[in-house]
This record gives C-alpha cells, structure tokens and sequence, in this order.
C-alpha cells in the first residue's frame, strides 16, 4: 500500500473523503463544492461522530465518489476516535470497492494522521487468516492525505536546551 501526503487532489479515480468536524459546518477549510453539498443538500447532517454522507462527483479532475464522514467536536478530538474514524472510512472505501482514497486533513487531525491510518488499515486485515487479504475482491491500494504534513517530535521540541546541567554562577 502506498501512503502520500500532497497538497492538491491528483488522484481522477477512487473515493474523495472528507472529515468534518461540527465548528467546519459554519466555516470550512474545505473546497467549495464539498461545503456546498453539506449546506445545501444534506442540512440535517449536523457532524456528529461516526454520521456518513455520500455523493457523486460530476468533474472530470476529481474521483467519481465523495464521502463526508462526521467528526464531532475538534476540541475533543483524541487517539480513539481518529481510529475509529479511520475504521470508518475503510469500510466506506471496501464497500465503494475503491483501489485509491483521498482524504482530506484538516489542522484538528494532523497530529492523528498514525492514528487514522491504523483504523484504515485494521479494516483491510484479515483476522481469521492472520495475513492481508489476498482474495479476489478490491481493498485499498493508495492513500493520499490532501493538506499540511503533521508535525514531527523534532519540530515541536524546537525549544531552547534549558540549563538545568550547568553550575550556578555564585560563588560560595
């Protein structure tokens, strides 16, 4: 399986996914025509964890599918649920039976990127056989991530080294 973070939408085929969360539905970072749906097609959508909306797209630059998946409240957003929202969106790409899913990061849940694809990629993994699937039947190939890439231990440690080991300065 490939994983790719890029900054604008390349792939033409598969599943385009976009996490919302509940403060998105008044202001979304998200394209115009993903907000559009929402708002004026599907208005007792309110983002609540887990709440799933579909959609085909019309545009020849973007897959023919859309999904828009409920995220709750970005305040309180963790671990566990990014998983179970990964979990989510694999079911929703081997139903679909897509090879390729695009998704959507929003600043809320770049630091659970590790999170989300565990969910995505527990869904693809056979239990009783111990192995990833090998049958017949689509499962994802490529997953790209459309936004800012998460920051690393590095970055956010970026702060000056304190001076705990040094010798105070008075003498005695």
């Amino acid at each position: 399986m490939k994983i790719k973070i890029e900054k604008e939408v390349k792939a033409k085929s598969g599943l385009l996914i976009f996490p919302i969360f509940k403060e998105f539905l008044k202001k979304s970072p998200y394209p115009k025509f993903a907000t559009d749906f929402v708002a004026k097609r599907a208005p007792e959508f309110k983002a609540k964890k887990y709440d799933l909306l579909h959609t085909y797209l019309d545009q020849k630059a973007l897959p023919a599918k859309m999904s828009i998946i409920g995220c709750g409240e970005g305040k309180k957003l963790s671990a566990n649920i990014a998983r179970r929202l990964g979990a989510k969106i694999g079911k929703e790409a081997r139903s679909c039976r897509c090879e390729d899913a695009t998704i959507f990061l929003a600043k809320e849940m770049a630091d659970y990127v590790q999170e989300l694809l565990e969910g995505i990629l527990l869904v693809q993994y056979r239990v009783g056989k111990m192995k990833t699937t090998e049958d017949k039947r689509k499962y994802l190939k490529n997953i790209n991530f459309i936004g800012n890439k998460p920051k690393t231990s590095t970055q956010q440690s970026k702060k000056p080294k304190s001076s705990l080991n040094q010798s105070p300065s008075s003498k005695i």
